[in-house]
């Protein structure tokens, strides 16, 4: 395979609103799994780059990734992975083992791009220097283009949900989205991904470069990660949430007036059909938004309400039990008690004695 990108749009950092692929014959191919973490210490190391011999095109005696470098520092629950460098030739980074497709990744782009496509689609996602994405790939689909002789310089981070999950706060929305669709196993990538904010540059320093050393150095880049993946998770999903967080609104706004009409109305005749067309939604988003938001459903609030009613009526008012049964609705006599003692606990005979 070969990749042949618009070069001239994705150089120098250019923006590119769009990017086309042409896929041939002649692209090396990376093995690049996410790296498990390990129960083990702190244990920075090195390992060369898997490359899977070109089945077609000129094969050379030297090899195209000798210049980069890659290193991994394992964690109990988080592995880094730093590399930097040139491949000499196109390249596609893919997960040819499967390994640690259960795991969240992050990539922090420090200098270069790589674009990411599902697995047989011409169109990806363009992460260049200064930016950053999270990314899940449960069922393995992602491939990632490298171009040839462009210098990157990458931190990767591979991360166990749960441990994620620890961290981020139970209280944003943005969390919860993430936890929805990692629970749900649903793909992760953003189609516009956030740049790298500068307290993010600070923590990439204080895990690539760190400063300190044994148990110390273990919780400053324990410390380091964290407050990378939080500002990632937030920054990546903030834009969702907001949208979210106005669909809700309406929701909620569209629930309080039908509340605010019933309960002007109750002694009327109400079916959800008429509301949902009162209200401009469908029947089910108004019985499930009004069961959301008052933890009952249209006819239990109406209900509750006529035997309010019906309570003051006979305590109050004096009226026999047929003609608040009437008042309230019920043609049967019987029905209206049932559905009285249902609510206050005593029949209205008993009540009005």
């Amino acid at each position: 395979m070969v990749l042949q990108p618009e070069m001239e749009a994705l150089r120098d950092n250019a923006p590119v609103p769009e990017t086309h692929f042409m896929f041939g014959q002649n692209c090396i191919t990376i093995d690049n799994p996410n790296v498990l973490p390990t129960p083990n210490p702190l244990v920075p190391f090195g390992e060369k780059i898997k490359v899977k011999p070109r089945r077609n095109g000129d094969h050379r005696n030297d090899d195209p990734t000798s210049g980069v470098e890659l290193s991994n520092i394992f964690m109990p629950h988080v592995t880094i992975r730093t590399m930097e460098g040139t491949i000499r030739e196109n390249a596609v980074f893919v997960n040819q083992s499967n390994e640690g497709s259960h795991l969240v990744a992050s990539c922090f782009f420090l200098d270069g791009h790589i674009t990411t496509t599902l697995k047989g689609s011409q169109n990806g996602v363009l992460v260049k220097k200064g930016y950053q994405t999270l990314k899940f790939d449960p069922h393995n689909e992602f491939m990632h283009w490298c171009p040839e002789n462009r210098p990157f310089n990458i931190a990767h981070v591979s991360i166990e949900p749960d441990f994620l999950f620890n961290i981020l706060p139970d209280d944003e929305s943005w969390s919860s989205l993430l936890k929805e669709r990692v629970n749900k196993q649903q793909r992760v990538m953003a189609d516009v991904p956030p740049a790298i904010k500068a307290a993010q540059h600070q923590a990439l320093q204080n895990i690539i470069n760190c400063p300190l050393s044994g148990k110390a150095g273990v919780l400053l880049i324990e410390t380091s990660v964290i407050q990378l993946m939080l500002l990632l998770v937030q920054s990546q999903f903030i834009s969702e949430t907001i949208l979210v967080d106005k669909v809700s609104k309406r929701d909620r706004e569209m629930a309080e007036g039908v509340k605010e009409y019933i309960t002007r109305t109750y002694l009327g005749d109400h079916t959800i059909a008429d509301l949902a067309k009162q209200f401009g939604t469908n029947t089910s988003k108004l019985m499930s938004q009004f069961k959301k938001n008052f933890g009952v459903s249209i006819f239990e609030y109406i209900s509750e309400l006529k035997m309010d009613y019906a309570k003051r009526l006979l305590l109050d008012e004096g009226y026999f039990v047929s003609d608040v049964s009437r008042k309230v609705g019920y043609k049967n006599p019987h029905h209206f008690s049932v559905a009285f003692k249902r609510k206050h606990g005593i029949s209205p005979s008993q009540l009005r004695a």
